[in-house]
């Protein structure tokens, strides 16, 4: 479906925007707090550096098992699920691209981050309608906050939802977009997936 093809590229977009603003406003902080020290600032740049590789080299394993140091989790991707590793993002898609969810680790302000995907999305997103708001869950000890909706993109229906995973180094944002009806057919792959989401202390 061309127009749920675009969305997907949409949302890969909303992350890596929210991501270089976040990034921004904390590069731009620690510059100024470091104006007087170089050495300092080198030190920050250079893990800033060591950070941002560690994201984009995410590699799975040989069981297709994809590990993020920033966050401190592992997860293994539904059989037969496509997956791409795009600058920051791990985006896993289903088989008929009916389905699409993008993994993030904000590596500046979270806040900021949250607040940027939100005004993006309802950019995209016409009539956004929230149909859980704030509810709770957990993964192998971790909680999950998860706010979901319906809405319109390029006069096609869609079902989005973002959900929080306090993982145990970095809080993981997922966003994910699919076509009415998906939720539904993949139910029992996303609820494997979603137990294979593990700290990986």
């Amino acid at each position: 479906m061309k127009n749920l093809n675009s969305l997907i590229a949409f949302a890969v977009l909303v992350l890596v925007v929210a991501g270089c603003s976040s990034s921004s406003n904390n590069n731009n902080s620690s510059n100024s707090s470091n104006n007087n020290s170089s050495n300092n600032n080198n030190s920050s740049n250079s893990n800033s550096t060591n950070s941002s590789k560690s994201s984009k080299d995410a590699p799975a394993d040989s069981e297709g098992v994809f590990h993020d140091d920033n966050a401190g989790i592992r997860l293994q991707a539904p059989k037969g699920w496509k997956t791409k590793l795009d600058g920051e993002q791990l985006v896993i898609t289903a088989p008929d691209s009916s389905m699409t969810m993008v993994f993030w680790v904000p590596e500046g302000s979270f806040e900021s981050a949250i607040k940027d995907l939100d005004r993006q999305l309802s950019r995209k997103i016409k009539r956004m309608k929230t149909t859980t708001n704030g509810s709770e869950s957990s993964t192998n000890g971790m909680p999950i906050y998860t706010v979901a909706g319906t809405g319109e993109v390029d006069g096609n229906d869609i079902e989005w939802s973002v959900d929080i995973i306090k993982a145990p180094k970095k809080p993981t944002i997922v966003l994910s977009i699919a076509q009415p009806g998906a939720w539904d057919k993949y139910s029992a792959e996303i609820k494997e997936f979603v137990a294979s989401i593990k700290p990986t202390s």
